[in-house]
């Protein structure tokens, strides 16, 4: 009588082949993902969960593919309130792994708390938490609308208050969507870089344009 072959895991694996499934499973071909909606409501909505089901397969399993998931992707947030339970949900180990996250803040303009404008609040939440529990994150691109002439320098100091200190950052600022106007276009270009030299002057570190903005100082939308 043959005897039975034993089972074969996917821990009992090697460990450069489990790494293997991981980059295949958790890396999509865009590299990145989009914040939209909230832990509670995953069960609810027909788009992808936001924590990968296989990082909650096992603790094994969760700290080996961590540092690819969030390490090697750039995560997009779009609404503050998502992203900012998002940020809970993976806790500080994780968060200490991102090193590439986008914000696109189509309602980034400032409150006023007493007399003073600030930041949308939750998304001082968010750039706070970043500051102090992503230790590693290096890639950070800030999409705002900068149409708005009262907003780019209320928007610029309190960016610069959240981020002072931080060297090794690279910052990225854009628009947050193409004028359609050749008006429009003309007043982001003058915004974008006095938003631009105002922050660099604050933090002492390079600010590179996105997309949107490089496009229009090389004319290619203005006509």
């Amino acid at each position: 009588m043959s005897s039975l072959k034993p089972c074969i895991s996917f821990l009992s694996l090697p460990a450069e082949l489990r790494i293997k499934v991981y980059k295949y499973a958790l890396i999509p071909p865009s590299s990145s993902y989009e914040i939209t909606i909230c832990p509670d409501q995953e069960r609810s909505s027909h788009r992808k969960p936001i924590v990968p089901a296989l990082v909650k397969t096992c603790r094994t399993i969760a700290y080996e593919a961590a540092p690819i998931l969030y390490g090697r992707n750039c995560f997009k947030a779009i609404n503050s309130t998502p992203f900012s339970q998002w940020l809970e949900a993976i806790g500080p180990i994780n968060i200490q792994f991102l090193k590439s996250v986008h914000i696109i803040a189509t309602t980034f303009g400032p409150i006023l708390v007493g007399c003073i404008p600030q930041i949308n609040r939750p998304w001082g939440i968010v750039l706070r938490t970043l500051r102090q529990k992503a230790i590693n994150l290096r890639d950070l691109s800030v999409y705002w609308c900068h149409e708005d002439r009262g907003n780019k320098i209320r928007v610029c100091d309190q960016l610069a208050c959240e981020l002072i200190g931080w060297d090794e950052l690279n910052l990225v600022i854009d628009n947050s969507a193409l004028p359609r106007t050749y008006e429009g276009q003309r007043r982001v270009i003058a915004s974008v870089r006095k938003s631009q030299a105002l922050l660099e002057k604050k933090l002492g570190i390079p600010v590179l344009l996105g997309p949107v903005a490089s496009e229009l100082m090389l004319g290619n939308f203005v006509g």
